[in-house]
């Protein structure tokens, strides 16, 4: 051996790391999460918090734990309620709760981390003590080689090592504490998070229409009778106070007819039963679906023979030829715009139309915004065009695209498609009012792609995929979106916009007199334009529709075509 070793430098950490940190008390950690990861070891129960003293010498910080600081959701503008996915916030609660799940096991592996760095530098400092002891003990024995120089050196060095070990031990142990107490921050703030949402999910949840109690009593007929009859009752005082505009009747009637199927369901069990159907439920919804039922088979069905000669499956579809947009059907990026254009399609071109829109994609491909106004034609049963006509979304192709059959309305709307070149697998935005917009609801569902905006249309038992972003316009008193007796759901994509008018009253988004009127939709989205309510879905009308920003490339985007069905003779 000659000469003496130098000593290593020391083993620096960043200075994020060197600030000393204490921390507060730590989370109760399932023991199911943490064996086999540290030590068993009490954990103490609470929220955890961080007391940081920073580098400069400043005053220590105290650090509120992360479910102090949940954002809630903006004002929403008088008048309108947002439900549904598309508010600003995507919210899963099983997501959020295995993600806390994950936080808590990472704090447990942190902090059983931490303790085995603990661990390791004593067993450091041991290590040197002893390996001291053995170069003092070998000393005694090279005194006689002359070597003795070189065995002090060398236990220098060990020693310098040693404390560098220990010293980096020491600072990763405070990185690794400061990092189990975020993650422990964290995990609290999403526990809070999650019960704070799922909270007003069961607050926003309507109440169930039927108890096992109340059907009990309405098993009774003259109980099912007198409840009905003061059900009628509010609605009429309602009436009186609001006009028949403003109130809501469809709800109130299904439930008057469901309290009246209470006493016969067991007859009306038996009945389907013999024509081979499985009985519709007693709730709202069963309601509407049977009225539906025997609306179609009792009234359309039989009319239209009269008036065609033949059963509605087999009405032919009209042929559908391109014309001109009138004015204000501009082509659409946002929702407003959409809604504007389906608008002056509704109010302007020829019954039955439906608008197409094209944007033709760099690579080719083409994707496709469609609008679909509602009912047209005679509001008169007594009249031809409320059955039958020359195009194909009549009064009575309602119950028809309610139950979801190959409604001839569906199939001009497919046509058009076709038409126009719309292939399968390419991306359309459904854009429809009414009997419309059920229609837009139906063919986005098979499609699987794309988007879909609905105003006062019946959508709420048309499950759609998670690829179509939705969003719903409803004013309430517009009883059309309420025939089906159902929701919409409320899932991460889907978004219902309720506008209610006496809230909404002296403000520009106010609904005009006709509460079904495809006008309150655009008014409703000019609204909300620009916020997280309409941002999704703007999203994919601009990936779809194409937003032009100059003359040159508004002249050579392909401009919107109406589809009109040509007079047929019968």
């Amino acid at each position: 051996m000659n000469g003496g070793l130098t000593p290593p430098a020391p083993l620096r950490a960043p200075s994020d790391l060197a600030a000393p940190l204490s921390t507060g008390t730590v989370p109760l950690v399932p023991q199911a999460l943490t064996d086999g990861l540290m030590p068993a070891r009490k954990l103490a129960q609470g929220p955890r918090t961080s007391v940081r003293e920073p580098a400069d010498g400043s005053p220590p910080v105290c650090v509120a734990p992360y479910d102090t600081e949940i954002v809630r959701l903006p004002e929403r503008p008088r008048g309108i309620v947002v439900s549904g996915g598309v508010t600003g916030f995507h919210v899963d609660l099983d997501e959020l709760e295995v993600l806390g799940t994950t936080l808590r096991r990472l704090t447990a592996r942190l902090d059983g981390t931490g303790v085995h760095g603990g661990v390791a530098a004593t067993d450091v400092r041991a290590l040197e003590e002893r390996l001291g002891h053995a170069l003092a003990a070998a000393v005694a024995l090279v005194v006689a080689s002359g070597a003795t120089f070189e065995v002090v050196a060398a236990r220098a060095a060990l020693a310098a090592r040693a404390a560098d070990v220990v010293e980096a031990l020491e600072l990763l142990g405070r990185g690794i504490t400061r990092a189990a107490d975020e993650a422990g921050r964290l995990a609290d703030g999403l526990d809070g998070a999650r019960e704070t949402y799922a909270r007003a999910e069961e607050e926003a949840r309507p109440p169930e229409d039927d108890g096992v109690w109340r059907r009990l009593a309405m098993a009774f007929a003259p109980v099912a009778g007198v409840t009905s009859l003061v059900r009628a009752g509010g609605v009429v005082a309602d009436i009186r106070e609001d006009g028949a505009e403003r109130t809501d009747i469809a709800t109130p009637a299904l439930d008057m007819v469901t309290d009246l199927r209470t006493p016969l369901y067991l007859v009306e069990s038996a009945v389907g039963a013999g024509l081979g159907r499985a009985p519709k439920p007693l709730n709202r919804a069963g309601t509407a679906d049977l009225l539906t039922e025997v609306a179609h088979y009792g009234l359309v069905e039989p009319a239209t023979f009269v008036w065609a000669h033949r059963f509605r499956d087999r009405l032919p579809t009209p042929e559908m030829s391109p014309h001109p947009a009138p004015e204000g059907a501009r082509r659409a990026g946002t929702t407003t715009q959409a809604l504007r254009t389906l608008d002056a399609i509704n109010a302007r071109s020829a019954e039955g139309a439906v608008g197409v829109q094209r944007t033709v994609r760099p690579d080719g491909s083409s994707s496709w915004v469609v609008y679909i106004p509602g009912s047209e034609g005679r509001p008169n049963p007594a009249k031809k065009g409320f059955f039958v006509a020359d195009h194909a979304r009549t009064w009575g192709s309602n119950t028809g695209v309610l139950m979801r059959r190959n409604e001839q309305a569906i199939r001009a709307v497919e046509r058009a498609m076709r038409n126009a070149g719309v292939k399968d697998g390419e991306k359309v935005v459904f854009v429809g009012h009414s009997q419309g917009g059920a229609i837009g609801a139906l063919l986005a569902a098979r499609r699987g792609s794309g988007g879909l905006v609905t105003v006062g249309a019946p959508t709420g038992g048309i499950d759609l995929p998670k690829e179509v972003e939705a969003v719903h316009i409803e004013v309430k008193g517009d009883e059309v979106h309420e025939l089906d007796g159902r929701e919409n759901p409320a899932t991460l994509t889907r978004t219902t916009v309720t506008v209610r008018p006496d809230e909404a009253a002296g403000t520009p988004h106010a609904p005009v007199d006709k509460m079904h009127s495809s006008v309150n939709g655009v008014r409703a989205a000019e609204a909300l334009e620009g916020s997280a309510v309409t941002a999704a879905l703007d999203d994919v009308l601009g990936d779809v529709g194409g937003r032009p920003s100059g003359p040159l490339e508004e002249a050579l985007a392909s401009p919107v075509e109406v589809y009109v069905p040509e007079p047929t003779t019968r």
